[in-house]
């Protein structure tokens, strides 16, 4: 069984998702960590798809993104077409061969710039943060001024 939490209405309304999954062969090996499209719920009646879970992870921290429902999935055995692996460097054949990437960094390259450009937003949310933190302590008064003469 694996669990992913997702961003961006999953708990709800989403019903297909890009996941990094462990690729298990037809004959047992697992080929690490690969991008994959899955279909979560059916698009005729919204319900779950067999060895699919979802749920809603409650209410935002913030109020601007109170309209997203993140959520999480569970997977159990869940098996996804050949044709749903994303599989520019690898890929599997017919016949259950996996065809690896001439350079294994190939598969983590995506993974790698989307980590890199998290913490590069979070320093500008910080920066940010700390300049209205410096500008609003800079000019605030607290108290009342008292004349001492």
């Amino acid at each position: 069984m694996s669990t992913k939490w997702w961003i961006g209405r999953l708990g709800k309304t989403a019903t297909h998702g890009i996941i990094q999954a462990q690729l298990i062969l037809p004959g047992g090996e697992n080929a690490g960590p690969h991008l994959l499209l899955i279909q979560l719920q059916s698009l005729e009646d919204h319900m779950m798809l067999p060895g699919i879970s979802i749920g809603d992870i409650g209410p935002k921290a913030c109020g601007g993104l109170a309209v997203m429902d993140n959520g999480y999935t569970r997977f159990h055995h869940i098996h996804i077409p050949q044709t749903n692996m994303f599989s520019r460097f690898a890929g599997v054949m017919e016949d259950g061969g996996y065809i690896q990437p001439w350079n294994p960094k190939h598969s983590f390259g995506g993974m790698m710039c989307i980590q890199a450009s998290m913490v590069m937003t979070g320093g500008w949310t910080l920066a940010r943060a700390i300049t209205i933190t410096i500008q609003y302590t800079t000019v605030r008064h607290q108290g009342e001024c008292m004349n001492m003469d």
